[in-house]
């Protein structure tokens, strides 16, 4: 059983504390504090206390006690040794802070004494930190009282320490007695037999696993040996050892490796061991050699002549030269020879495997049932007699995710014992609660933590306060760690690096789990043994239900679900004065009010989080919270200020204010929390932050905008060296002087990846005054080499940077040159080997100094540029050779007013004679003088694009034939006669088979498209053809035979010409159709009839003489569209499942389609309608009848007198929009539904604008 675990696991936890507290002990500021007050000696004592203390849980920690007297005595000491070494930290931390605020408070009486600008040639904080302390007198009363305090925590310390020492030594390792209550933890042994007669849920993975094994020619790190290494990952207990049991027995296996190997590795990786068994198990004979060349060589001659499939079970060793140790008498392998490793660290199976390893998850949800009955009923399959307890049972298996072990366990538990009773009892309690053997569920993940380094046991730990299926950010967990100390310092890496370094080794040992792209997700079972391992540690509250919280502990998570428990919450967990984090947020949509005065009770909390809580403000006495470290704020839209006090938390690493969106300003003292890593969601406040330039840690920077006000000058970002990421300096026409810029050191700030450099406004802008001071700030804002995206916007220059000719910007991927008025030589460009992106926007380059910029005969540095942008180039009468980039996969070509023909010299050919090799996408817009567009019929001009967009270019009357590549062509307001052909081969036409998409729109003289050509376009999902008047118009009626193939989706007509006369006859057989739009058709009447169709959107407007939409299947309509349509009757079917309505005339209502499905509208707009009054007398039915309404929308309803005087009585509704509706002047007499949480509005009369903006300040304090 595994009542001993707690214990162990406390210990565990006790010594991962004790190794960030060490650290803490010796840190230089700490010992400062003791040359300063002169209590370094006991410092030092504290420290040496402290590691003794880790030293001795470390000797005892993998220990397991049977008796439970001993385990009750132990418990006690460990969580006394615990809090003594918590109460260390609060003080060495109190120590630090009294430092830091001596630091800044002689700053500020420096700061005050000095001219602004002197304050960038301060020394380093470690000199002026020691020139500060000597001037500072300190009490001797309070030295004393600090010497007293230190001493009484050493000794307890020390008691506790040497408690534990005499009750290891009295279990007595020579005692047989002793031995009796001192059990050393066993390793986990494996054998090549299956306890499971049966395989569940597996066949893909064996057959893959199977593939690899037979597949002669693996890649192997080996070279020419022929011995590949698989592997398999996996947490704990998901069945990895199962499956390699499963193939190793396998008859086609067997057959196929005449050699087979089963060892069982587990946690001690011992070469000798390891070698020694392989040929015991291979010769069946009991190997007596102790030397380890003597084995390899015996190995070697064993394994040479046969095929051999070696299992090498349970693997936790990371050293990969202990690996290749092992494997180098392997490399003499037959071929063919395979290694199949079991393991559960993804970061092992990539090591030593040779391809992608087997990643095994749970089991799917059919075959973990069919698992489980077998578990838990057995053969016999009783519960089919047991209704009521099959039903529970499925219940528990919601819990254990597809685990096979977990099934075992809890099955195994179930079996024993058939009973309703006890089976709720079971359903009713956590897993790591329940009675389990060594070889249960959670032993096994046990052995998990077990082998965490101690760094991480009590990150992991801490993920017991997220609530089970929590996703949470890399960056977010990593912030929390920091705050709480649990990362611990090496070297000059930065504390983010070292905390993904964690996060994403728990990731590889399948503690964590990715859920979506950023996101993560930790297994309920896993879930559960953090709730094990931090018992005593941390508390979660969910779900509304009542705690009795111990007061000792130092983690707390509420999440809050239901309204008006804020009394009771408060009553329960005000008393534990120990916390160091909270986690507060409210999941559902309720309101929530938390009395920030509770606060003051924790004196000693890191980490604050209260999200959604209702905030209106923070009291001043957050500022005494001397540790915090980390506070999120986000969500509370009521706070419009903070306190000054905020600004006295000098250990602060991270602000979070995101959606706080009446935020009026942050704190004058912000540049005194000289820790603060992280700010966000305040960039639009950034800019008033003064002497931003102290917050030397700060790592996240998006935008400066430089003015000329001391605070606010370039200068400012000289230490601020942590910046990562991207940056935007703006206003840089506000720099003075070539020295601002350098002493600003871009060149220092090697953590940026992306850089905007933006001269906003320049005032007299063409003197060459300022022309001088451009070029010199630009050459003084050099950034470092590790920057990879530069952005240069509005420069007023003549010439380029030096800087921009190196050849050390290696790393730069992306440039972006915009707003120039000078800089017309681009030839240092050309130097940018590594570039994969350039734009040139608005910039005054003349044609003969683009076209040499392309030129492969003079630049070959393009080599790499995968993207292109050429806008706004109004000198450039026509395109550069640019076919001839080989990578090029982007081309965006707008604004560029003189061009007028693209032909053979855009097409250029590469070295390998081919045009546009990769180019995927092309678009070209607003090019009003552009006519033609050609290339040579005979040869491939875009072999692999893929999608093409031409607007706004109404001159150009025909396209090249288009590739069979393409898959989506989007014309809009192209001055085309006929649609684009399709490439021909010799005797045939190369239709597009992959084209997707067509969107044709504004071709005012396009006259015909192939009609009869489009049904063969079989993967075409989407057909858009607007505003086209002309179409067909020269074709006679009996050659319009308009088809589509199956596949369309969504298909939309307007104004399309005599195209409307084929639509009854394309609509025939488009079994996947669920969206359909027709528009301006002002001769159809009616719609065939086409029951094929599974139609969910339906939009229909300005179709005058239209009548019926009988023929179409509308009986499954979620969104529905009718305007124009004054003749249309709707069809006499009972109701729609209809979500969205979009009506111009409320009449539409009272037809009884729409009135019978008006309780599931959604969303209801009405828009463009000509009525003064809705929704009044009869029509008020109509209204009362929108039971479901969440969004309400007016737009243009030019006419509308006035709101619905009954809008008050949607009880559902949060949403009101009213658009461009100027003739409604007031909000109707009773006002508008309680229920109401958003209003946009705009282009409305000024006093119901007013209304508006009242109403909404009521919402927001509400």
């Amino acid at each position: 059983m595994i009542g001993w675990f707690p214990l162990t696991a406390l210990g565990w936890l006790a010594e991962s504390i004790m190794v960030a507290f060490v650290g803490k002990a010796v840190d230089r500021a700490v010992q400062q504090f003791g040359e300063q007050h002169g209590v370094e000696d006991d410092l030092e004592k504290l420290k040496d206390s402290l590691d003794h203390a880790r030293f001795t849980i470390s000797t005892i920690e993998r220990l397991r006690i049977k008796d439970e007297g001993l385990q009750k005595r132990l418990k006690e000491l460990l969580i006394r040794l615990k809090n003594a070494a918590y109460d260390a930290d609060d003080l060495l931390d109190e120590f630090q802070y009294r430092i830091l605020k001596q630091q800044i408070e002689q700053q500020g009486d420096e700061a005050g004494n000095r001219a602004s600008s002197s304050s960038y040639s301060t020394p380093p904080p470690s000199k002026r930190t020691k020139t500060s302390f000597s001037s500072i007198s300190t009490s001797g009363d309070d030295d004393d009282d600090d010497v007293q305090r230190i001493r009484k925590i050493k000794g307890r310390l020390d008691d506790y320490s040497a408690a534990l020492e005499e009750i290891y030594s009295s279990l007595g390792a020579e005692d047989d007695r002793g031995k009796k209550q001192l059990v050393s933890s066993t390793s986990r042994q494996t054998s090549s037999f299956s306890t499971e007669p049966q395989l569940f849920g597996r066949d893909k993975e064996l057959q893959e696993l199977k593939d690899l094994l037979f597949k002669p020619a693996v890649a192997s790190e080996f070279g020419q040996s022929g011995v590949a290494v698989l592997s398999i990952y996996g947490m704990g207990g998901i069945g990895k050892t199962t499956l390699a049991q499963e193939v190793f027995n396998d008859s086609s296996v067997k057959k196929y490796f005449k050699l087979r190997i089963w060892v069982c590795v587990s946690e001690n990786f011992c070469t000798d061991r390891l070698t020694r068994e392989i040929i015991e198990y291979a010769t069946k004979k009991k190997c007596d050699l102790t030397n380890f060349a003597a084995l390899q060589v015996a190995l070697k001659e064993k394994i040479t002549p046969k095929r051999f499939l070696l299992v090498l079970d349970d693997v936790w060793n990371e050293d990969r030269h202990k690996w290749e140790s092992l494997c180098a008498p392997l490399r003499s392998g037959k071929p063919g020879s395979k290694i199949l490793v079991t393991t559960r660290s993804r970061k092992i199976a990539k090591m030593v495997g040779d391809v992608d390893a087997i990643h095994l998850q749970g089991l799917d949800e059919e075959s973990f049932w069919e698992f489980f009955k077998k578990c838990a009923f057995g053969c016999s399959n009783s519960g089919f007699h047991h209704p009521h307890m099959e039903a529970m049972a499925k219940k528990m298996t919601c819990k254990l995710k597809g685990l096979p072990l977990a099934a075992k366990t809890l099955g195994g538990l179930l079996s024993m014992k058939l009973d309703e009773q006890y089976w709720e009892s079971i359903l009713d309690s956590e897993i790591w609660q329940l009675p389990q053997e060594e070889n249960g569920i959670m032993p096994v993940l046990q052995l998990s933590y077990q082998n965490l380094p101690p760094h991480l046991k009590q990150c992991f730990a801490f993920c017991s306060l997220f609530p089970k299926d929590y996703k949470f950010s890399e960056s977010e967990l990593i912030g929390i760690w920091i705050a709480e100390g649990f990362i611990v310092p090496r070297g000059s890496t930065r504390m983010e690096e070292l905390g993904s370094n964690y996060f994403h080794e728990l990731v590889n040992r399948s503690f964590i789990q990715k859920s979506k792209d950023r996101e993560f997700i930790m297994h309920d079972l896993i879930h559960d043994l953090a709730e094990l391992v931090s018992l005593g540690e941390s508390y979660r509250i969910e779900k509304g239900k009542s705690h009795n919280i111990p007061s000792t502990i130092r983690q707390l998570s509420i999440y809050i679900e239901e309204e008006g428990i804020e009394t009771r919450l408060l009553t329960e967990f005000s008393h534990c004065d120990k916390l160091r984090t909270l986690l507060l947020e409210r999941f559902a949509s309720m309101s929530f009010n938390f009395d920030c005065s509770v606060l003051e009770r924790f004196k000693n909390i890191h980490v604050l989080v209260l999200k959604w809580c209702s905030l209106k403000e923070l009291p001043d006495s957050i500022g005494k919270l001397i540790h915090l470290r980390y506070l999120d704020l986000s969500n509370n839209e009521g706070i419009r200020w903070l306190p000054e006090s905020l600004c006295d938390l000098y250990n602060l690493q991270t602000l979070i204010l995101r959606y706080c969106f009446n935020l009026k300003c942050l704190p004058h003292g912000m540049m005194k929390l000289i820790n603060l890593r992280n700010l966000y969601g305040v960039d639009m406040f950034i800019p008033e932050i003064t002497e931003i330039g102290k917050l030397t840690s700060l790592q996240n920077l998006h935008a400066f905008k430089v003015t000329k006000d001391n605070g606010h000058k370039l200068v400012e970002l000289k230490g601020l060296n942590q910046l990562r990421g991207f940056l935007c300096i703006t206003n840089l026409e506000n720099v003075e002087n070539k020295d601002e810029a350098h002493i600003a050191s871009l060149k220092s700030k090697e953590h940026l990846d992306e850089l905007v450099l933006e001269w906003t406004s320049l005032q007299e802008s063409d003197s060459d005054v300022n022309l001088h001071i451009s070029e010199q700030v630009l050459e003084g804002l050099q950034p470092h080499h590790n920057l990879q995206r530069l952005t240069i916007r509005g420069y007023n220059g003549a010439r380029p940077p030096n800087w921009l000719h190196e050849q050390v910007y290696s790393r730069l991927e992306s440039l972006r040159l915009e707003n120039y008025k000078r800089w017309n030589d681009l030839s240092a460009i050309g130097q940018l080997s590594q570039l994969k992106s350039l734009s040139l926007v608005r910039i005054p380059v003349q044609t003969k100094n683009i076209h040499k910029l392309f030129d492969p005969k003079i630049c070959k540095f393009f080599s790499q540029l995968e993207n292109l942008v050429l806008e706004g180039i109004t000198m450039l009468e026509d395109l550069p050779n640019l076919g001839q980039l080989p990578c090029l996969t982007y081309i965006c070509i707008q604004s560029l007013l003189g061009v007028k023909k693209i032909g053979d010299k855009f097409f250029a050919m590469t070295e390998e004679g081919s045009c546009f090799p990769r180019l995927r996408t092309l678009r070209f817009t607003e090019m009003p003088a552009w006519e033609e567009f050609y290339g040579s019929d005979d040869r491939n001009l875009f072999p692999c694009l893929e999608y093409l967009h031409i607007s706004k270019c109404q001159k150009l009357k025909m396209l090249p034939p288009l590739p069979p590549s393409i898959r989506s062509l989007d014309l809009n307001d192209v001055g085309l006669v006929d649609c684009p052909r399709f490439w021909k081969a010799i005797d045939e036409l190369l239709l597009p088979h992959h084209l997707l998409q067509i969107d044709i729109q504004k071709c005012e003289q396009l006259l015909w498209v192939p009609v009869k050509r489009l049904k063969e376009l079989t993967s075409l999902w989407s057909l858009s053809i607007k505003d086209c008047p002309k179409l067909m118009s020269k074709t006679p009626d009996k050659y319009i035979d308009f088809q589509l193939p199956p596949s369309i989706t969504d298909l939309c007509f307007s104004d399309c010409g005599n195209l409307f006369k084929s639509l009854p006859g394309c609509l025939h057989n488009l079994t996947s159709l669920t969206s359909l739009s027709i528009s301006k058709c002002p001769n159809l009447v009616s719609l065939p009839v086409e029951p094929s169709l599974r139609l969910t959107h339906l939009e229909i407007q300005n179709c005058n003489e239209l009548r019926s939409v009988e023929g179409l299947p509308i009986k499954n309509l979620e969104v529905l569209k009718i305007k124009g349509c004054p003749k249309l009757l709707l069809p006499q079917t009972e109701k729609l499942p209809v979500l969205e309505l979009e009506i111009d005339d409320t009449a539409f209502m009272k037809q009884p389609l729409i009135k019978n499905s008006l309780s599931s509208v959604f969303g209801l707009t009405i828009s463009s309608s000509r009525e003064a009054v809705m929704f009044e007398g009869e029509d008020q039915e109509s209204l009362q009848s929108l039971t479901s309404l969440h969004v309400f929308n007016f737009s243009d309803c030019k006419n509308l007198q006035s709101l619905p005087a009954k809008l008050y009585t949607l009880k559902s509704l949060q949403f009101l929009v009213i658009y461009n509706c100027p003739q409604i002047q007031s909000l109707p007499e009773k006002g508008l539904p309680p229920s109401l949480a958003h209003i946009n509005f705009k282009g409305c009369d000024q006093a119901l604008e007013q209304q508006l903006v009242r109403h909404l300040a009521e919402i927001k304090k509400s």
